[in-house]
């Protein structure tokens, strides 16, 4: 449901959430109010999870891939999950300053209301046609029961129709979401392998060689030190290193040492060159930590968000039946070690 709830609150109202949401909504007068510091406080964690999915990320090495279609494609799917978590957090704060106002409850219910029938039900005309599960006629009777409503968290509780939908049209976005992230870094894994894919064979042929370098010398070592049967497997292995060795008696000491002398020239070759193409093999694993970089943060954000939403609906639910309880999760928490440990991912 990417167009409602996504509409700015009410110029009075918006004056009390901000003084609600610094507030904690903590402290309450008569008994039979709620403490809705659960809700506040995970709407407060949805607003900073929404300023992660706007954090921009920093493409070094892989920057001439962040215009492939697919990735452009996976941005593009992050615009609706902003609409949708921007519209949850206007309509989070319009319910938490109601709740705390010192209006009547005739007159919060009547504010709710107004506020879904002003702002959310232009928002899914607008958008009605494309991904919204939540139509206006289904609004309609929302903002009826609410009306029809006895007390305001009883109003909260018709208007639990319209958070589900929005909770599962979030899901249905995050999923989509999973996916194009998934096949973005794909398509950015085959573009570095195509890449470096000739480079690897290089290095891993020169690797290859070195390790027969150092096992010829090591036959050459044992036959020194009177293994005759290491000499058999040298010369089977190894003809270019033998090649000066005099053939059908034993080598003289003399001979040894040509051999030795060679082996050893021939590992400083392929070292000198595999140390050459270091540098293009440390871009390549540079580029492939900062693909898994972006592929491990994308989803802890996009998990990060669906468990945020999750626990929007639960505590709208839960204020809505007159539950006060503790916030599932310490979204705050999560929230302040994500931004610590520097948010990037696919996502712009």
């Amino acid at each position: 449901m990417s167009g409602p709830l996504q509409i700015p609150p009410r110029v009075t109202l918006a004056a009390l959430a901000a003084a609600t949401l610094l507030t904690g909504c903590a402290a309450f007068t008569g008994s039979k109010r709620v403490d809705v510091s659960p809700f506040s406080e995970n709407t407060v964690g949805m607003l900073g999870e929404l300023q992660q999915f706007n954090r921009p990320v920093s493409w070094i090495y892989l920057r001439k891939y962040q215009d492939l279609p697919s990735v452009t494609a996976t941005r593009q799917a992050v615009v609706p999950i902003r609409r949708l978590m921007r519209g949850i957090g206007l309509y989070s704060t319009q319910v938490v300053a109601l709740y705390d106002s010192p209006l009547s409850e005739d007159r919060k219910i009547s504010e709710l209301a107004s506020y879904l029938t002003d702002y959310i039900r232009p928002s899914l005309a607008a958008a009605e046609s494309t991904d919204v599960r939540f139509s206006a006629s289904q609004l309609d009777g929302v903002v009826k029961n609410i009306r029809s409503s006895k007390t305001f968290l009883s109003a909260l509780g018709a208007a639990q129709q319209l958070v589900n939908a929005a909770v599962a049209q979030g899901n249905s976005l995050f999923d989509n979401l999973d996916g194009l992230a998934l096949a973005a870094a794909a398509e950015v894994n085959g573009r570095i392998e195509d890449q470096y894919g000739p480079l690897k064979s290089n290095i891993s042929d020169l690797d290859a060689m070195h390790v027969a370098s150092l096992h010829s010398y090591a036959l050459l070592e044992r036959y020194r030190g009177g293994d005759a049967s290491a000499l058999v497997s040298l010369r089977q292995t190894d003809a270019a290193a033998v090649a000066n060795l005099p053939p059908g008696r034993a080598p003289s000491a003399k001979d040894l040492d040509t051999s030795e002398h060679f082996i050893v020239a021939r590992s400083t070759t392929i070292k000198t060159l595999r140390d050459q193409l270091e540098p293009q093999i440390s871009i390549y694993r540079e580029s492939m930590a900062e693909l898994e970089e972006l592929r491990s943060q994308t989803d802890e954000r996009a998990r990060l968000g669906r468990m945020t939403l999750l626990l929007w609906g639960r505590s709208h639910r839960n204020l809505a039946a007159g539950i006060s309880v503790k916030p599932m999760i310490d979204v705050m928490g999560i929230m302040k070690s994500t931004v610590a440990t520097g948010a990037k991912g696919i996502l712009p």
